[in-house]
């Protein structure tokens, strides 16, 4: 019985899902790409609209931009992509082993969009991904900040908390190649889930922790909605800052950035 009818014959009708929303959304900001991996044993009942809604999402259905498909492990191509992502586990131990031992099938989500005035394309992405973990299916990948988790730590989180779907990541590279003297290179790790660049920010060893307040409050800005541009001169958690497009071997030495994408090179200045 449907709720409709529950409804009719007098039940309740299921309470609306709020949108997670961007309080600080300024549109052209950029495109939203990002990918999630459901590893999971070959026979596992189908994900139904049912089931997302019941994980948090606030509509029926996938939205437009999200598409979702299944790929079977059996060919080599398939088990490439596999390895490819146990290669990137940031944790190699004897549970994870098992989980990509066990992995028959793979379920990919990816998302693509203009522009993201709210983040429901992560609240459905993150619903998919529990409603597969409900089903029995083993872990899930969110690809651009290398975030491996069990299905017993997705299903952990309330299904209302964004904490997991909006993970970001900073990576530290401690005297980075091309950097003059002791420095640290910070980069950020899934602001395409936003619609936002990654940030490069290169400065001295001491001050590795002003430069990690400061990347943190800008990608908690950008998952807001909020925008930067080059040329721009900020104060950011106390901090002068300004903003370059990042240009590899050009204006900062060359670093790896999440998913191929654009970034802004952040210099962190006295304020005056």
């Amino acid at each position: 019985m449907g709720w409709f009818d529950r409804w009719r014959r007098g039940g309740d009708i299921p309470p609306a899902v709020p949108v997670w929303p961007r309080p600080a959304f300024v549109p052209g900001g950029g495109a939203v790409v990002c990918e999630f991996f459901v590893l999971r044993p070959r026979d596992l009942p189908r994900v139904r609209v049912a089931d997302l809604r019941a994980e948090g999402h606030a509509a029926a259905g996938l939205p437009p931009g999200l598409v979702a498909r299944s790929v079977s492990l059996d060919g080599e191509e398939a088990r490439a992509q596999l390895d490819a992502l146990w290669q990137r586990a940031p944790v190699k131990d004897d549970v994870w082993a098992g989980i990509f031992n066990g992995a028959e099938a793979l379920e990919m989500l990816a998302v693509d969009l203009p522009d993201a005035p709210d983040l429901g394309h992560l609240q459905a992405a993150w619903a998919w991904a529990r409603a597969w973990c409900r089903a029995g299916a083993l872990a899930v990948v969110d690809n651009r900040p290398s975030a491996f988790r069990t299905a017993a730590e997705v299903l952990a989180c309330p299904a209302d908390d964004p904490s997991q779907a909006c993970f970001y990541r900073i990576w530290v590279d401690r005297e980075p190649p091309g950097a003059p003297g002791p420095a640290a290179c910070l980069t950020t790790a899934g602001m395409g889930k936003f619609g936002r660049p990654e940030l490069v920010c290169f400065v001295a060893a001491g001050a590795q922790g002003v430069a990690e307040e400061v990347l943190h409050a800008v990608a908690r800005g950008f998952l807001a909605g909020a925008v930067l541009a080059p040329g721009e001169r900020v104060a950011v958690a106390g901090v002068g800052v300004a903003v370059e497009g990042y240009a590899a071997g050009f204006n900062a030495p060359p670093v790896e950035l999440a998913g191929e994408g654009q970034g802004l090179l952040l210099r962190l200045e006295a304020l005056p």
